[in-house]
């Protein structure tokens, strides 16, 4: 019990001391007149000397509970704090991750919002009639709605059908994405299950080809779609991130 209780006087002191240390910065930078141009005060404040302060009342609040269960002597109380200092550590470092992989958004600030690279099989015969643009994309999820794209140049035969390539950016987690295809007014919705995870990773590969899963003319609510649709997809998510480190490897080769 001893050890808990350092542990959560520590916790609690450093986060007393990393308040304390940058309310203290931020108020002695104000004072003696230091820029705080687009913020630079107030991070340094809490990045620079927020820490040390941190270090001192994790320190000070180990000690406090170490010497009143009874660890008086310096080497006592020595040989416990970096225990103590581990134990809160472990503890921050899980909370961190654990808020980082709970976060609703998908992408970081280096990969930026993965994409869902997408290619659409059209029955043998069919084909657009009108420009790409009018092709109407759209990502549906529990989260939000996101337009998609089917490119200029996407297009491409294979044998008698006809092979669509487009895209659309994954914003944020779901339990579950559907992929809305209508190829002109009028016309009705092929609805796609993606059947993605919630976080789905980077795919260097497209995925099998799926038969559509839905269909929706009009207002009518979808029903599943009828074994002569023959509309297909395949997909895959990119992360730009990975896919430049990839492009790069293989500019070196």
């Amino acid at each position: 019990m001893t050890y808990v209780l350092a542990t959560l006087a520590g916790a609690i002191g450093a986060a007393l001391g990393w308040a304390a240390a940058a309310a203290l910065a931020l108020l002695i930078g104000t004072f003696v007149g230091a820029s705080n141009f687009e913020g630079a005060l107030g991070m340094f404040a809490v990045w620079a000397i927020g820490p040390a302060g941190g270090l001192i009342g994790l320190v000070a609040g180990g000690w406090l509970v170490l010497r009143k269960r009874g660890h008086r002597s310096f080497s006592a109380v020595a040989l416990r704090i970096p225990l103590i200092v581990a134990a809160v550590a472990a503890i921050g470092a899980g909370v961190l991750w654990y808020l980082y992989e709970t976060r609703p958004n998908l992408g970081t600030s280096s990969s930026g919002t993965p994409r869902l690279d997408f290619e659409i099989r059209l029955p043998p015969g069919i084909a657009p009639t009108g420009q790409p643009s009018a092709i109407r994309i759209e990502l549906n999820t529990e989260r939000n709605r996101m337009p998609g794209q089917v490119f200029d140049k996407g297009f491409r035969q294979d044998g008698d059908r006809m092979i669509m390539a487009g895209a659309v950016e994954l914003h944020y987690r779901s339990s579950w994405r559907l992929l809305e295809v209508t190829m002109a007014p009028g016309e009705p919705a092929r609805i796609f299950d993606l059947k993605l995870p919630s976080r789905p990773r980077h795919m260097k590969h497209f995925g099998p080809w799926r038969r559509v899963d839905f269909i929706a003319a009009g207002s009518e609510q979808p029903r599943p779609a009828p074994a002569s649709e023959g509309f297909e997809i395949r997909t895959r998510v990119v992360y730009r991130d990975v896919e430049l480190v990839k492009e790069n490897a293989g500019e070196k080769r």
